[in-house]
């Protein structure tokens, strides 16, 4: 029943509860535009007008949604890897060097191999 109130997206519900974040779709339906001019908005496509641009940026941030990476690169998005090698048997030094790596290669949308 929805009473004239506008229903809170499942994104946002999800997050309360510690779920998975808001997904394209979610974005899709709060910008009023279809999943794949979003889709087109995260990989920058020339193939967008600036109004449905700023549409979904703007319920991008109002989500806070941040593209899944792991889909990305099932999607054919092109995608950073990085190789360790390393040649030192100390547990504590690999623990620590395995953490710094993982940590920046997440920033930098890289997967780390």
């Amino acid at each position: 029943m929805n009473n004239g109130i506008q229903e809170e997206p499942r994104a946002r519900r999800a997050r309360r509860r510690g779920g998975p974040g808001p997904t394209l779709a979610d974005v899709a339906r709060l910008a009023g535009v279809s999943p794949m001019t979003v889709s087109r908005v995260v990989n920058d496509s020339a193939r967008i007008t600036q109004a449905s641009r700023d549409k979904v940026e703007q319920a991008i941030r109002d989500l806070g949604y941040v593209p899944n990476q792991a889909a990305r690169s099932l999607a054919g998005a092109r995608q950073h890897r990085l190789a360790l090698v390393y040649e030192n048997p100390s547990a504590a030094f690999l623990s620590e060097l395995l953490l710094g790596c993982l940590e920046q290669a997440g920033e930098c949308d890289a997967v780390l191999l």
